[in-house]
């Protein structure tokens, strides 16, 4: 199924769970503001407020987390990606990620979203992120939480304009004939467990244009 969309169509994102035609074509009937880490033995999910966004928006929602103590949580992420394709070629780039902190969590308390230990995890509108760097050694910090914990996160992620170059072949084809071009956005929640193996769910996320400012700019 595809979707032609003008990359200068100025529109405001809908609020809330509201879809116009546009992201309904995109996401469907079954559209959700959670991701649930389905896969992972405890609970690992994030609620967010909208279904789509405008860029230059910020995200915001609480990440609910519920440790195994069997499966401890050595780091969570979000990651926002997108997906580029044209004629058959794709690529997939990483715009943004964050760390959520959750190694000074300690035994079983609910994490208090009013208390300093649950500042919101803020993405700033830094350079993009590479998707292949080297995972970083972290603390799983079991030591400071033996019956594992439950918490809620808030979390702040703004949504930047980032420009990406794409493939050379792309790049001469796009000067050379008209084809099928397309970008869709995607919010991951990943963990990485204290064996290092990985857990993770992901939402399709609109990013919309609502004004043409910062138009040389293209997310």
């Amino acid at each position: 199924k595809s979707s032609f969309l003008s990359i200068k169509n100025v529109v405001a994102a809908p609020l809330g769970d509201n879809l116009d035609e546009i992201s309904r074509s995109l996401l469907g009937d079954a559209a959700s503001r959670k991701i649930s880490v389905i896969d992972y033995p405890g609970i690992c999910e994030l609620e967010y407020d909208n279904l789509c966004y405008n860029i230059g928006d910020t995200l915001k929602g609480s990440l609910h987390l519920r440790e195994d103590p069997k499966c401890r949580i050595a780091e969570v992420v979000l990651v926002f990606y997108k997906v580029e394709q044209a004629d058959g070629d794709v690529g997939e780039f990483v715009v943004k990620e964050t760390k959520i902190d959750v190694t000074d969590t300690t035994g079983d308390s609910t994490i208090d979203p009013c208390t300093e230990d649950s500042k919101p995890n803020v993405v700033s509108a830094d350079a993009p992120t590479s998707s292949n760097k080297e995972t970083p050694k972290v603390d799983d910090g079991s030591s400071k939480r033996p019956n594992g914990f439950e918490g809620k996160i808030p979390i702040e992620f703004k949504i930047s304009a980032v420009s990406h170059t794409l493939a050379v072949t792309v790049e001469k084809q796009l000067k050379e004939v008209e084809i099928n071009y397309s970008v869709r956005y995607y919010l991951r929640v990943k963990i990485t467990d204290a064996k290092g193996d990985s857990h993770w769910n992901t939402n399709e996320i609109p990013i919309y244009r609502s004004s043409l400012q910062d138009i040389s700019q293209g997310v």
